[in-house]
């Protein structure tokens, strides 16, 4: 169960991280700052919904993570672009910076953005993500599953993709995978199939949970006011919707309330100072 107190220190580290990105000289201390903050938004949406009982201010902190996604994507390609070091050890320095922000496998403020109904935030997300896998900075099959969702959004082809699961289905070297299957289930558009396979989902972020129970980050406040939400699944579930599947049955670490984004016309009040 969340406490206020966890609120509390929750909402005490967003107004850091806030005011970190704001006075933070470095493009990419600015960014690792805007990462840290896409975090923390979705902690205080997780407050605002379980907590405060406040739907509006919980959706409208989903956007702010999703808006500090693209507000660190933006700044990375702009940045790297504008830096164009002469020597190489500077031009590997800058690139490696910019991997660690763009990486496709970051993938929390994009789903927070299906979440919360902001389709065309998603899809902007998308347009400053590159689509290169990262070598040593991100898992092969987090990056083919990060652009399968891409890819599924943006409404690319059949052949496309079936390219890119028979790619994640290489990476993943014959493992089983809840992400895979679910995956397939999109394809195949059978709406049983594809609940089996958001089951199959929220069963492997159970197993997350309960692995996480033996590591220290497992009592921190963050951790602790997230864990009843689960944002991949409430992003998943839009994505289906996209394709004309809809699943009616309430999953566990996905409320209703949470599954039907409407609420008050959303206020510029922080950072990152952005419109819808």
């Amino acid at each position: 169960m969340i406490t206020q107190e966890q609120c509390d220190e929750v909402f005490d580290y967003l107004n850091f991280y806030i005011e970190a990105v704001e006075n933070t000289e470095t493009w990419y201390e600015q960014c690792k700052q805007a990462e840290q903050l896409v975090d923390y938004y979705i902690g205080a949406a997780c407050c605002e919904l379980f907590v405060s009982m406040e739907l509006d201010a919980f959706f409208h902190h989903l956007i702010r993570s999703a808006q500090t996604r693209l507000w660190a994507l933006e700044n990375a390609e702009k940045n790297r672009r504008r830096d164009k070091p002469q020597i190489a050890e500077s031009i590997g320095r800058v690139d490696k910076h910019y991997r660690q922000i763009a990486k496709s496998s970051n993938l929390d403020g994009y789903f927070c953005a299906l979440a919360a109904g902001q389709t065309e935030l998603a899809k902007r997300i998308i347009k400053y993500t590159p689509k290169l896998w990262f070598e040593n900075i991100e898992y092969e099959d987090d990056f083919f599953y990060a652009q399968f969702h891409y890819s599924a959004l943006m409404g690319e082809s059949e052949e496309t993709l079936n390219s890119i699961l028979l790619k994640l289905e290489a990476a993943l070297e014959g493992g089983e995978s809840a992400r895979l299957a679910l995956c397939k289930a999109f394809l195949s558009r059978d709406a049983a199939q594809c609940e089996l396979g958001f089951e199959a989902l929220v069963s492997a972020y159970d197993d997350y949970l309960e692995g996480a129970s033996s590591l220290t980050v497992y009592e921190e406040a963050l951790f602790q006011v997230r864990m009843p939400l689960f944002v991949e699944g409430l992003a998943w579930l839009k994505l289906l919707e996209s394709r004309g599947v809809y699943l009616e049955t309430e999953f566990k670490y996905c409320p209703g309330v949470a599954r039907t984004p409407s609420y008050a016309p959303f206020e510029i009040s922080t950072f990152p100072y952005q419109p819808v």
